[in-house]
């Protein structure tokens, strides 16, 4: 059907970046991502847990688009990481897509979206457990109301002291999950 609307498979994507963070759903769980000018369209299963059937198509247009059909795919390098972050796979049934990072100086953000009905609690307890193995530290409870949540961490490498948070917003079927690190003075 894509083929016929002038879509073109656009290859081989990474699906991991090589410093840790957020990880995208392998591309053997999806027929992957199709092409057309300046516009991408992927399609899933929305809910693998409870809704195995359910097929869902998403279109991309602009920034999203370019990066993953544009010339410049070729051109990005991967940014460097001034803190170590653990590899976060996304939940059981959940389809991560997209996973990207901007870093300057002594702060960050790492970002993706999530397809799941998993409510908001759940996946800050399942990110949270990664970070934890990682040696991140959470910092009390979570806040969760309304669709968002966040949870607050702490981390030593070496003399330097970090925080974090890790936030999820969203619902429906869509969840955006961030994770912003900052050097502590």
């Amino acid at each position: 059907m894509l083929a016929r609307a002038g879509y073109v498979h656009a290859g081989s994507m990474p699906t991991r970046p090589s410093h840790g963070g957020f990880v995208e759903t392998p591309t053997e769980n999806f027929q992957g991502q199709y092409c057309n000018g300046s516009t991408v369209a992927t399609f899933a299963t929305l809910d693998s847990v409870r809704s195995p059937l359910v097929v869902a198509m998403y279109l991309v247009d602009g920034e999203g688009a370019r990066q993953t059909c544009g010339p410049e795919r070729s051109r990005m390098m991967p940014q460097s990481v001034p803190v170590t972050v653990p590899r976060l796979s996304p939940p059981a049934g959940a389809v991560a897509i997209g996973a990207s990072s901007s870093f300057g100086g002594s702060r960050g953000n790492m970002t993706t979206t999530l397809r799941t009905t998993m409510p908001t609690d759940s996946i800050l307890a399942h990110y949270t457990a990664q970070l934890a193995a990682g040696g991140w530290k959470a910092e009390g409870r979570p806040a969760v109301g309304d669709g968002a949540g966040v949870q607050r961490f702490s981390f030593r490498e070496g003399q330097d002291a970090w925080t974090a948070a890790l936030i999820v917003l969203g619902g429906g079927s869509r969840r955006e999950v961030l994770l912003q690190v900052t050097r502590a003075d």
